[in-house]
């Protein structure tokens, strides 16, 4: 296992969202705007500042993993880290401006070995408003469960009695309890998201893909999903959802083919730039 390491505060700093909010203020044409993380993510695959809306800011977002007999749930980068069969990847990208995706990969690279029991979970820290509150009013669409959809999830205000990471991590798991009351009144709440996504088995050579999904413009990956409306900002409003895919492992020889491929394209490239 690797050493604990130190985790951005959960205190937020109300000079710089609100600087953030005096230039978007003159930056951005409308209500909505570009979902996107202005800050690079660190090595666990966590994010901070994704923006969105007018005024909306992801203050934090966390990957957090649990899989039997790997120990406690922890950060996903730390839970495989001690099983060479494991591998860990995330990857981020704006499907559309509305529209931002972070993908969270687990490989299982055994050729005998399948692990069980994978309860993945995503903590998420909106402020959609820049007052010194930070309130938001949360909303949900949580109907049947799905194949690929969150099976739980979780709304709480700061300061919480009930810190969503420390219950994962103690629990190994997240309590479908949905939206603490006080969220979802037009006062609105300083709001943390939870959301779980599981699969029972990884088999040898395939993937469990969580794909988080952000947006400002009510795009959707998933039938489940929560919304955050900023409380005192108008046309501010982030929704959070997500899949989780179990997939195989691209065989090496598809790779080589790819990759082959691509080479070609290139050099084809190259020519035309040459003969010109």
């Amino acid at each position: 296992m690797n050493p604990p390491r130190p985790r951005p505060s959960l205190r937020r700093h109300p000079m710089a969202v609100a600087a953030a909010a005096f230039s978007c203020a003159f930056a951005c044409a409308s209500a909505q705007a570009t979902v996107t993380a202005t800050t690079p993510p660190n090595t666990f695959g966590d994010f901070e500042n994704i923006t969105y809306g007018a005024t909306g800011n992801v203050f934090e977002l966390q990957p957090y993993l649990f899989v039997t007999g790997l120990g406690s749930a922890s950060d996903a980068k730390s839970v495989i880290g001690g099983n060479p069969a494991l591998s860990y990847s995330f990857s981020s990208v704006n499907k559309t401006a509305g529209l931002f995706t972070i993908d969270y990969t687990i490989t299982n690279h055994s050729a005998t070995d399948t692990f069980t029991n994978l309860r993945f979970m995503v903590f998420a820290n909106p402020d959609g408003n820049p007052d010194p509150l930070f309130t938001d009013v949360v909303g949900e669409s949580w109907g049947a469960a799905s194949l690929t959809g969150p099976v739980a999830r979780k709304v709480v205000s700061l300061p919480a009695v009930d810190n969503l990471p420390s219950t994962f991590k103690f629990a190994n798991t997240l309590t479908d309890t949905g939206i603490e009351p006080a969220c979802a009144l037009a006062a609105g709440c300083d709001a943390t998201f939870g959301m779980q996504w599981n699969a029972a088995q990884l088999k040898p050579g395939e993937q469990f893909v969580v794909q988080v999904g952000l947006s400002d413009d009510g795009s959707t990956l998933s039938s489940r999903f929560l919304t955050a409306t900023a409380a005192g900002a108008v046309g501010t409003e982030l929704t959070f959802s997500g899949t989780g895919v179990l997939t195989a492992v691209p065989e090496p020889a598809s790779w080589a083919i790819m990759l082959a491929g691509l080479g070609a394209v290139g050099m084809i490239a190259r020519r035309r730039a040459s003969a010109r």
